[in-house]
């Protein structure tokens, strides 16, 4: 299955809690614009278009769709996406892919289950065959992921480490057609499952001349991808960080609940970052990019410009930092928060949250919307 698309949820963000109700102006098409008749009572929301993708913050949280039809909604309830061929929806009550139940998060941390805890220290290798294999699909629970390059032309996965708890996740491999699947998660989930200790993680070693698709599902623990070159990046976490480091891919899709993301020296023709309670860092980008999140700084800084730029969040910064002789149209917004740039803006609309204007000619787009956070946009 090649979900194009994928996102994590945390529910319990008080979205309203930051004052959206106060929102009033409308960032559409570039052209920025008060509420109904301009009244700030009226609420409308704030909208951004760019080549084809559509965001808007309103009361019900971030909705997003881009040019190919992909749906992603982030709000207090969580976050729900449907590339028309996939639909993942993760939850306090679980993360489901097409419905069907991966892992039900809601009983991580019920600690009602005290009894048959045991420690065990893991140490399993498993090797498998790479021949045509076009998809690697990894999920976890409690368990680092780390993918290593090596000269080799299988595939070895050693999982190691220590844990405390009333179940031991089970190191599974499988294959399937062309797909090959990872797992060290629970498979019954009758019981609540409480963990004491684990510093367990996957160190799946993988050929370096592999450039075909990885998908990864992760639940508390973090994910840590570097040196490689391959197709399509999907990653989702709850309360897990993810690092990347010195990728070139096509399409990159992170979605983190709870946690943070670190990337360094990352080209992609596409990237999208999703996250509900976590910071977003980018730095020495190569290729446009999105990014949302409902409560968290988003910082981007770019090796060369020439790409387009959404970056929407309700509570949180936005920093953009770009080479000197960056050329691009702009549309920023704030209902709570103050828009900074020492770049030769030429201003052709400007009210006291909002601006819209040029530097150059380009044609590049950097749209950027916040409900309570400041703007800043600057040269290095």
């Amino acid at each position: 299955m090649n979900i194009k698309k994928f996102v994590a949820i945390l529910a319990g963000v008080a979205l309203v809690a930051f004052g959206i109700a106060f929102l009033s102006y409308n960032l559409s098409e570039g052209h920025i614009s008060y509420g109904i008749n301009g009244n700030r009572k009226n609420f409308k929301g704030m909208n951004i278009k760019s080549d084809g993708s559509k965001v808007k913050i309103g009361l019900d949280g971030i909705n997003i769709e881009d040019e190919d039809g992909t749906k992603v909604q982030i709000n207090p309830g969580g976050i729900y996406v449907n590339d028309g061929n996939d639909v993942v929806d993760i939850s306090l009550n679980g993360i489901t892919v097409n419905g069907e139940e991966v892992e039900d998060i809601d009983e991580y941390n019920d600690s009602s289950d005290t009894k048959n805890i045991e420690k065990e220290n893991v140490n399993e290798e498993k090797i498998e065959d790479m021949v045509g294999i076009k998809d690697i699909i990894v999920e976890t629970t409690f368990v680092d992921v780390n993918f290593i390059p090596e000269n080799r032309d299988d595939i070895k996965i050693i999982y190691s480490g220590t844990v405390k708890a009333n179940y031991i996740p089970k190191l599974k491999t499988k294959k399937s057609n062309d797909t090959l699947y990872i797992s060290a998660k629970r498979e019954d989930n009758k019981l609540p499952q409480n963990v004491n200790y684990s510093n367990l993680k996957l160190d799946i070693h993988i050929p370096e001349n592999y450039k075909e698709n990885i998908k990864i599902i992760s639940a508390s623990g973090d994910v840590n991808l570097s040196k490689m070159n391959f197709n399509d990046l999907n990653l989702a976490t709850v309360s897990g960080d993810i690092n990347l480091n010195d990728l070139n891919l096509k399409n990159l899709v992170v979605s983190t609940t709870s946690g943070d993301v670190d990337s360094l020296n990352i080209s992609a023709d596409k990237n999208m970052f999703n996250s509900t309670s976590g910071d977003i860092e980018i730095k020495n980008l190569i290729g446009s990019v999105q990014t949302n999140t409902v409560s968290g700084d988003i910082e981007i800084s770019y090796k060369n410009f020439n790409d387009n730029i959404i970056a929407a969040t309700v509570s949180g910064d936005v920093s953009i930092v770009l080479p000197k002789k960056s050329e691009f149209q702009i549309s920023a917004q704030t209902t709570s928060g103050d828009l900074k740039s020492n770049f030769p803006i030429t201003i052709q609309g400007k009210h006291k949250n909002s601006l819209e204007g040029t530097v150059g000619s380009s044609e590049n787009k950097i749209n950027i919307g916040t409900v309570s956070g400041d703007v800043n946009i600057y040269s290095k």
